[in-house]
């Protein structure tokens, strides 16, 4: 895992923060509060926080708040849940954003009216949650299991 090792090398060539389409990718979120940050700035951040394991202030790679670790959008609820992923999306011009992180036992979960796509269903033995993944088509998504293809109600993301 380290920067020069296999896997620190494969992750540092990727981004921590992808925008296809008007779909968001994060691993934990986006918090409402990187809105004034391009995704070019947050990804930069992070690839130069883990590149430099020796950095002692933390940086957005270690940042609660930042897109590897927020769960915000994955635990709030309601009318606060939708205002947070709504003030997120806003700032990226996105109409959803699509998360892991927080695991969602019931397999793939949209929350905030669509807005907000969880996709950590524990897959890991340690929580022995279902096998299943995302699949967007056209337009459409779809939660894919051993059992067969399910479509999910996103809305329009307005």
């Amino acid at each position: 895992m380290s920067p020069k090792g296999r896997y620190g090398k494969w992750i540092l060539g990727h981004n921590a923060v992808i925008k296809i389409n008007d779909v968001l990718f994060a691993h934990g979120g986006i918090a409402p509060a990187l809105g004034d940050m391009s995704l070019e700035k947050i990804n930069r951040s992070i690839r130069d926080e883990l590149a430099n394991p020796a950095r002692t202030d933390g940086g957005l790679a270690m940042d609660p708040s930042g897109p590897l670790w927020y769960r915000g959008l994955a635990v709030a609820d309601g009318e606060y849940g939708t205002l947070r992923a709504d003030l997120a999306l806003k700032a990226f011009g996105a109409s959803r954003i699509v998360v892991g992180h927080t695991v969602s036992k019931e397999g793939i979960e949209v929350r905030a009216g669509g807005r907000v796509i969880m996709i950590d269903v524990g897959l890991s033995a340690c929580y022995g949650g279902p096998a299943a993944c995302l699949e967007i088509d056209a337009g459409k998504y779809y939660a894919v299991t051993p059992g067969g293809r399910e479509a999910l109600a996103v809305g329009t993301g307005d």
